[in-house]
């Protein structure tokens, strides 16, 4: 018994073959990649989210700790009115202006 070639080989397999195709044939690859795609899509999106999902998952906790490390500087700094009051800014003297 001949084993079938997995569908995501498949699409890799037509995906190359329309990037080499010519112009006039693109049109026609074009139309057999998405009724393949449709027909196999659950499959394919499965096999890769399966490929990216670790990756998701290790960028997940990055974000969550680079999250959690702002929300702490956030906390140590000071009132942002506390701040303004004393930053005023005070007028300049009149005559250092002219020189």
């Amino acid at each position: 018994m001949v084993a079938k070639p997995h569908p995501v080989s498949i699409a890799e397999r037509l995906l190359e073959i329309e990037r080499n195709a010519k112009k006039e044939h693109i049109t026609e690859l074009e139309q057999m990649m998405d009724k393949f795609m449709m027909q196999h899509k659950k499959e394919i999106v499965r096999h890769v989210f399966a490929d990216y999902s670790e990756d998701f998952k290790e960028l997940t906790k990055e974000f969550d700790k680079l999250k959690k490390e702002l929300e702490i500087m956030e906390m140590d700094l000071p009132d942002a009115g506390a701040t303004a009051e004393k930053s005023e800014i005070k007028p300049a003297n009149k005559k250092s202006i002219g020189k």
